[in-house]
């Protein structure tokens, strides 16, 4: 039923749901502290943007074919070693001597998302409801919600005890995501339609398929240039500690799982949702930037860092709009070029971020507003999206 807030989710749904929001708790208890991490470690800022553009560099290669492998087999066994292999890439993060030795174990974390494809077309294939944009966006808030409260208690535990510890309590979270998305059921992928093989060379020369994916690489451009330094910009520049800036990883996630519930909710072939999303966050980076420094958690701060958790929405937003494009039984080959557009964007930033940061700390977040207004201008040019648009096209 299309009024009730939670949709009707399938057993293996709800394993998912409670397995991504363990990895939030896990996530969340570090990412907003991940670029201080790296200066930890003895890192300038246009090193920091080289680690993360470098560990990233690996990863763009591989959403395509896995994309396409989780169309044709089983997706458990895919979700699992990604699972597995993202709880060892803590540890090793966890364990890196200095920034140099953080690359190979940022590089195999970004690597095990290889399975989004794989997850997405799980979620798609065990779909039960009449909506399925409106089971990705709650599902998404799993991940949100598990993050709201661990980036205070990993500033917490960063102040208390220092930053390893925090990625070592990360780790042991990671274990408890991956025995719960272990419950997932071994099915195979959906059978190939009449079509599938036209379709599959179709897809990729579908222009306004192509397009959609170009303009998400953009979005996701512009919303990582302006957000991925912000740790560094309010330690250095507004001068708060790793508890306060712990406190507004906190605020970010709230504003990240209601504006993916909000946002998510609203119907995916149209283009508001995609433009207030970015619209919130553009105000989210003015906020940052307007608001005094050596005044601690300012209100200004808390409501920027609160619009800026609205930046993870776009991922439910874009997945929705594509499983309203695509037939089943490509839609992992589908995610997986959507993956690569948006891995190649957030592989691009840090390093494009990390060189302004170097001429001015301010200049990552005024060049992201600027993007974002470039972004919102590419998103009113989007095609709206019909339901499985393709089979239309060859039936």
């Amino acid at each position: 039923m299309t009024h009730r807030f939670v949709p009707p989710l399938s057993r293996d749904q709800w394993f998912i749901y409670t397995s991504q929001l363990l990895w939030g708790v896990g996530f969340g208890l570090w990412q907003h502290l991940q670029p201080i991490y790296i200066k930890f470690l003895g890192a300038d800022p246009a090193q920091v943007g080289s680690t993360l553009t470098l560990a990233g560099l690996v990863t763009i290669f591989v959403y395509i074919p896995i994309g396409v492998i989780a169309d044709r087999w089983r997706r458990k066994p895919l979700i699992m070693s990604a699972w597995v292999m993202g709880t060892i890439a803590t540890l090793l993060i966890a364990l890196a001597p200095d920034w140099r030795w953080v690359i190979p174990g940022l590089a195999l974390y970004l690597l095990s998302s290889f399975s989004r494809p794989a997850v997405a077309g799980h979620i798609a294939a065990t779909d039960i409801s009449d909506n399925p944009s409106r089971t990705f966006a709650f599902l998404s808030t799993g991940f949100s919600l598990g993050s709201i409260l661990s980036p205070t208690l990993g500033g917490w535990i960063a102040n208390t005890w220092g930053l390893r510890v925090v990625l070592f309590v990360a780790t042991g979270v990671g274990v408890l995501s991956t025995l719960a998305m272990a419950q997932l059921s071994d099915a195979p992928a959906s059978p190939p339609g009449p079509h599938h093989n036209q379709r599959l060379k179709q897809v990729i020369t579908d222009r306004p398929f192509l397009w959609q994916m170009f303009t998400m690489f953009l979005i996701v451009f512009a919303l990582e240039i302006g957000t991925v330094f912000a740790p560094n910009y309010l330690q250095e520049v507004k001068g708060l500690n790793y508890q306060q800036i712990g406190q507004l990883g906190t605020a970010a996630s709230t504003g990240m799982f209601l504006f993916m519930l909000g946002l998510g909710y609203m119907r995916p072939e149209r283009r508001r949702p995609l433009l207030l999303n970015q619209l919130v966050v553009m105000g989210g980076l003015a906020l940052l930037l307007i608001a005094p420094g050596g005044m601690g958690l300012h209100p200004l701060l808390i409501a920027g860092y609160f619009l800026r958790g609205g930046s993870r929405a776009v991922n439910p937003l874009t997945r929705g709009r594509l499983s309203h494009w695509l037939p089943p039984d490509i839609l992992g080959l589908g995610f997986g070029v959507m993956d690569t557009a948006s891995q190649a964007a957030v592989m691009l930033a840090p390093l494009t971020a990390g060189l302004l940061y170097d001429r001015s700390p301010a200049l990552p977040l005024q060049v992201g507003m600027l993007a974002l207004g470039v972004t919102m201008l590419f998103t009113l040019t989007l095609p709206r999206t019909r339901r499985q648009r393709l089979v239309e096209t060859t039936g």
